[in-house]
């Protein structure tokens, strides 16, 4: 009996997710909510239209995908394509699943091919043998070059190198969120690994670790338009219904409707990434500094991980920022003191210092924090929003507010500016903003604010405090969002160099929206286009002062995704970059 009921069980679990697929109307419906979300909300898109001939607006092509997909994951992955095509970090769809499978091994893309960059432990060296810095070729007979082909289309992080190192980290490590025939993996995998010592294939089987519950295929939600079938009665029973019908019956119950979360902004503006990417919003850096480097902070509650060493007679300070995800609030006001206390001690004891913003995700405004930095007036970003009804609403109430309780008549002006520029662009063919300030903080409460310049820092006795040796930012491909507005702080000052790669070029404002009642998805958008104070141009795009798919790019390059630097911990890169300050110290005029 026992073997009837788990027979029986297993025709059941069979056949009601194929009934349980969205319907081809059902997933039109959705994906031209998601594309009607992007047309409203999405203030990028023209940019894109000229710098990437990618156009949200055909959506023709996609629709016709969507229809015919022969199942809900198929159909995920169209709709995580239409996106991905925006090439903009902060533009995500994702799958309401929580599985994911890791294979246990991370690969990231040195000098161009994919090698192993971390192993479990769960792979004990005497049965698997092979070691950082070998190349992985192969997952079940299929080349990881032709799956990293797929894996690009369904998540951007920006230009072509931060997205493809996304991928790479997707291979072993798949999130259903993004990859949604994550749930087909097999228990195990025959991998194929390229040994860097003796140039050998050798094959191994891995196993993929599953947590989470895998979205197969969606409740079929009733159409408006038809009549669903209603819970089993008694009477149905007896018109002599298969047990199998009626339990199938029963799954095709009206379900309480998803109701998507309004359009809020998110509480950090971070990229999307996978955990795989070593050192990714980490306090302590991912490469071995010198010998002789003595830490100050990074223990502990410190936010910052700062320390100083010397090479060839000249003194070095590092301070090192993981993130700009604290916003307000005490938080925000202790990660600034204990800024401003390394930054004294600098000032004091370094005769240059590297601000490290590399693999930092981005977060909240940075110009106090460049304001520590900068000893001068600081002209910094503005925004162009794409404005609709409700911002109108809202900035109304925010003007009335400020003329109740503003003790300084420019707080008024500042939003009253900002509010006419609202009405102004609203009601146009997606007509965008003029240059709105981008970026307010607490403890601008009390200084008159200009929409495109920031004061220096004072101390308590009211002098200027900010660093003012040399200095230079070091960037890569993964400092994103807000490290970007950073770094570009920086660069339009004339502060010092930006050292490292081209960032992802993620610049603007963002929310999350539900879309898709039937889908159960969220969506990342971008809401307005960052504009710096200086004209810039990466290959292959115009020049403009936009952020958003440019990027900040340096002005010294320093490779850090090569074998060398990974089986070395990264000894050689921070050679580099020490010597790139060696050099602007050397060169700066005498203080």
């Amino acid at each position: 009996m026992a073997r009837f009921l788990k027979l029986l069980l297993g025709i059941v679990l069979a056949f009601v997710p194929a009934i349980a697929q969205l319907t081809p109307d059902q997933r039109a419906h959705d994906f031209t909510e998601l594309a009607a979300a992007f047309n409203k909300f999405y203030a990028p898109a023209n940019w894109k239209i000229e710098a990437l001939n990618s156009n949200l607006f055909n959506v023709a092509p996609y629709l016709t995908r969507a229809r015919a997909a022969a199942t809900d994951a198929e159909y995920y992955e169209v709709l995580l394509e239409y996106v991905a095509a925006l090439q903009d970090g902060h533009a995500s769809f994702r799958v309401p699943s929580n599985f994911r499978a890791s294979l246990g091994v991370g690969v990231d893309i040195f000098d161009g091919r994919v090698l192993i960059d971390s192993i479990s432990s769960r792979y004990p060296a005497a049965q698997f043998p092979f070691r950082i810095g070998d190349e992985l070729v192969s997952i079940d007979a299929i080349p990881v070059g032709d799956t990293l082909n797929r894996l690009v289309k369904l998540d951007s992080l920006g230009n072509e190198r931060p997205t493809r190192r996304l991928a790479a980290a997707y291979l072993t490590s798949r999130p259903q969120a993004v990859v949604p025939t994550a749930y087909l993996l097999p228990d195990q995998s025959t991998v194929v690994i390229r040994r860097a010592e003796t140039d050998a294939l050798e094959s191994y089987s891995l196993t993929w670790l599953k947590t989470g519950t895998p979205l197969i295929n969606l409740p079929r939600r009733p159409d408006l338009n038809t009549r669903t079938a209603p819970s089993i009665t008694p009477a149905e029973i007896s018109k002599g219904s298969t047990l199998i019908e009626r339990l199938a019956a029963r799954n095709t119950r009206i379900f309480k409707p998803y109701i998507p979360p309004p359009v809020e902004e998110e509480a950090e503006d971070e990229p999307r990434s996978s955990r795989a990417l070593i050192g990714l919003g980490s306090r302590t850096p991912y490469y071995a500094l010198p010998p002789n480097f003595v830490r100050r902070r990074g223990t502990g509650s410190d936010f910052l991980y700062t320390g100083t060493y010397t090479s060839d007679g000249v003194r070095v300070g590092l301070i090192r920022i993981p993130t700009f995800s604290v916003q307000f609030g005490g938080a925000r006001r202790a990660l600034l003191r204990e800024l401003e206390a390394e930054v004294g001690f600098m000032q004091a004891n370094t005769d240059g210092l590297i601000v490290d913003v590399s693999r930092n995700p981005g977060g909240f405004c940075s110009a106090d924090v460049a304001s520590r930095l900068i000893p001068t007036p600081t002209r910094i970003y503005q925004d162009l929003l794409l404005p609709t009804y409700s911002d109108i609403q809202l900035y109304e109430e925010i003007v009335a507010e400020a003329r109740i309780f503003a003790a300084e008549p420019w707080v008024v002006d500042l939003w009253q500016f900002a509010l006419d520029s609202l009405r102004g662009a609203y009601g146009g063919n997606r007509s965008l903003t003029g240059s709105l300030p981008a970026c307010l903080t607490e403890e601008l409460s009390s200084y008159p604010v200009e929409v495109d310049t920031y004061p220096p820092w004072r101390n308590a006795a009211g002098e200027v405090g900010s660093y003012a040796k040399p200095l230079m930012v070091l960037q890569d491909e993964l400092s994103a969002s807000e490290s970007e507005h950073f770094s570009s702080l920086i660069q339009d000052n004339k502060r010092g160099p930006v050292v490292g790669i081209r960032s992802p070029g993620l610049g603007g404002r963002t929310a999350t929206i539900g879309t898709g009642y039937y889908s159960e998805a969220s969506t990342g958008m971008t809401f307005s286009l960052t504009v710096r104070n200086s004209i810039s141009q990466a290959p292959g795009l115009p020049a403009s002062p936009y952020l958003e798919t440019t990027g900040v790019i340096p002005d010294i390059v320093i490779d850090s995704m090569t074998r060398e630097n990974l089986v070395d911990q990264y000894r050689p890169f921070v050679a580099s970059f020490t010597q790139a300050l060696i050099d602007h110290v050397r060169s700066a005029p005498a203080q």
